[in-house]
């Protein structure tokens, strides 16, 4: 999973009031933890902070930590997969790409006869 992730959780305690520092140590994150694209962080250290966040402030942590809406997202993925030709494209190219945004899921595109179904695929535990 992206450190930007991890780096929010993180945030998210810190502004109730944890020490980061040791939620970090504590869930196995790196205590030097750039919230940048290319670090990656362990799907399971991820949901170590936020189950700490959730025992500390509450079921409604994650919604609380998450970073601000963005109206405008104009990441290179989220580009192109815009300019894909037809919704089924798309999908595909999310599929394709997923693996670079996060390890945490895969998303997939299964075409019935008539239908089209949009697959969420979670981590293997």
């Amino acid at each position: 999973m992206t450190a930007l992730t991890a780096a929010r959780a993180l945030a998210g305690l810190a502004e109730i009031g944890a020490d980061p520092a040791y939620e970090a140590r504590r869930a196995g994150v790196p205590e030097d933890l750039k919230a940048e694209f290319a670090w990656r962080v362990s799907l399971d250290a991820v949901e170590r902070l936020f189950e700490r966040g959730i025992e500390l402030a509450g079921p409604d942590f994650p919604l609380r930590a998450r970073p601000p809406r963005q109206e405008d997202n104009r990441s290179p993925v989220n580009l192109y997969c815009r300019t894909r030709a037809t919704v089924r494209d798309a999908f595909q190219a999310m599929n394709d790409l997923s693996g670079l945004i996060t390890d945490g899921y895969a998303i997939a595109f299964e075409e019935r006869p008539g239908e089209g179904w949009v697959l969420w695929h979670g981590p293997a535990r």
